[in-house]
């Protein structure tokens, strides 16, 4: 005997209603981004359903923005007029830092950095300066800095870089093994902070 059968079969459903469509063409226009010749950044523009609800982000340069609206097309203006200040990037530095000596109880100091990041002599209170210290230690008859032969650090010192390839002279003793460690920094930069990047330091020189 054949009897008919009932049986449910679950089905899933997705719904999706939509209350508003909005179309909108968006023109932008992009004047004195406040950037330097190597940089670019990236704008992002978010809009939304009302005609002024639109947000500007950018990376670095700070923009005043101006908007109109025509029928469906909105024109945004942007201008820059600040700048956000970064630290001065790691790969500001170049090559090997050297301490060699130059002559009797004399030393010169010399390291590398990107030509790119030693700014222009047109504005003289930009400056790229380097932040060291002179660390010395009477070498004992071992030949080496020991327990008793430490390290002395001397006084911070301060000079402007004004090329890639810069060199300063030092003063050490003979008898003594000396190193340098050092930082650079942009100050009253329209592009930079003045934070020291992190610090560098050479290999010991010894003065006979």
């Amino acid at each position: 005997v054949l009897v008919d059968e009932e049986y449910d079969v679950p089905v899933e459903r997705t719904e999706t209603k939509v209350n508003d469509v909005v179309h909108r063409q968006i023109e932008v226009n992009i004047a004195n981004p406040r950037l330097q010749s190597f940089e670019k950044e990236q704008i992002r523009i978010t809009v939304g359903k009302e005609q002024n609800e639109v947000r500007i982000e950018s990376d670095l340069t700070i923009y005043d923005k101006t908007m109109s609206h025509e029928g469906a097309t909105t024109r945004i203006q942007l201008s820059g007029n600040d700048r956000v200040r970064i630290g001065l990037p790691g790969e500001a530095y170049r090559g090997v830092p050297k301490l060699l000596k130059a002559g009797p109880e004399k030393a010169q100091f010399s390291f590398n950095v990107d030509p790119k990041y030693v700014p222009q002599a047109n504005n003289e209170n930009d400056q790229l300066v380097v932040r060291f210290q002179v660390l010395t230690c009477k070498v004992g008859w071992t030949g080496t800095c020991g327990l008793l032969q430490k390290w002395v650090e001397g006084p911070v010192q301060y000079s402007k870089v004004v090329s890639g390839n810069p060199t300063i002279g030092v003063n050490v003793n003979n008898g003594y093994k000396a190193k340098i460690k050092f930082a650079i920094a942009r100050r009253n930069s329209p592009w930079y902070n003045d934070s020291f990047l992190k610090e560098q330091e050479t290999d010991d020189l010894r003065m006979k």
